[in-house]
């Protein structure tokens, strides 16, 4: 007999800060409940949501719809704007698409499988960071190609993804805040998370840590096939040292936080309350528009 429904009921405000509380009222001891009657997420109270609560609210619909669970909104006459803006509203609550076909700020909201990895990054994400670059500054005619430590960045979290990733699918969602002049994307995944089998190799680590030992050079756990060692310390290298850039990386119960300062890196490993927990991983990438790395006009290449 199934359980009765789940009900979220969204804070006024939702970012990253703040989805503990979400995905908290949704999984039980770590684990997804498949046996309830319906996923039911009150809008009401929501006044503003960043790219960070775009795709943990994603992620928690992907999931249930995966286990057949339907999923209901209720709302006022209006939602945050960033729903509109984002296309959230749009795929799950069924809003027009007529504001997406307006040129904005914002990278929409996409869920990405695994095999359509390299056609998001080279016709959705680049060309999202190209149209910025050439409104907002006087970089003009540029290339993807000369995007190639972005893309390389990207392609490895798409590549965790896929390797640690119970269903194979991610969600991103990105907004380019020009007051800021500050690219935010955000790219999460519910699997395994980055700290189960780091752990399992080195038992002294905490789950912060072990975010961290991934982003080692040359560290890998060889968990699949396919896994051959690039690994995580290429979001270090091209997000933050290359672009002078900033990450913050949640998963499971660690934060792994990367900054630039006076030419270097500076990394820092948060602990969580223990009842928070992101059961799978959630990154959060920010880009300078004015420190962004252009290459050499040339052929970026796989």
């Amino acid at each position: 007999m199934s359980q009765k429904s789940i009900e979220i009921n969204t804070p006024t405000v939702f970012t990253e800060k703040t989805m503990y509380e979400i995905v908290a009222k949704v999984f039980l001891d770590d684990n997804f409940p498949t046996d309830v009657s319906s996923l039911d997420i009150d809008l009401k109270d929501l006044k503003y949501i960043d790219v960070a609560g775009v795709t943990v609210l994603s992620n928690l619909i992907e999931l249930a719809q995966n286990f057949k669970i339907p999923v209901n909104f209720n709302y006022n006459d209006s939602v945050a704007s960033f729903l509109i803006d984002s296309g959230f509203a749009q795929r799950y609550i069924g809003f027009p698409d007529d504001n997406l076909n307006k040129k904005t700020y914002t990278l929409p909201l996409k869920v990405i499988h695994a095999e359509e990895v390299v056609s998001h990054l080279h016709y959705q994400i680049v060309p999202w960071f190209l149209d910025c670059l050439e409104e907002e500054t006087d970089k003009q005619d540029i290339t993807s190609y000369q995007l190639s430590s972005i893309q390389t960045a990207l392609q490895e979290i798409f590549n965790n993804i896929n390797d640690h990733s119970n269903t194979k699918i991610g969600c991103y969602c990105g907004y380019y805040n020009k007051e800021k002049r500050i690219f935010k994307l955000c790219i999460s995944d519910f699997g395994i998370g980055i700290p189960s089998k780091i752990t399992k190799l080195n038992p002294h680590l905490t789950e912060s840590q072990a975010i961290e030992k991934a982003c080692e050079y040359g560290y890998t756990t060889k968990s699949t096939p396919n896994n051959m060692g690039a690994g995580l310390d290429v979001l270090l290298k091209n997000t933050v040292l290359a672009n002078k850039g900033s990450l913050t990386i949640y998963s499971s119960r660690g934060i792994f936080c990367a900054k630039f300062s006076e030419e270097e890196i500076i990394k820092e490993t948060r602990a969580v309350q223990e009842h928070n927990v992101y059961p799978g991983t959630i990154i959060v990438l920010e880009y300078p528009i004015d420190t962004i790395q252009l290459d050499e006009a040339q052929e970026f290449s796989w």
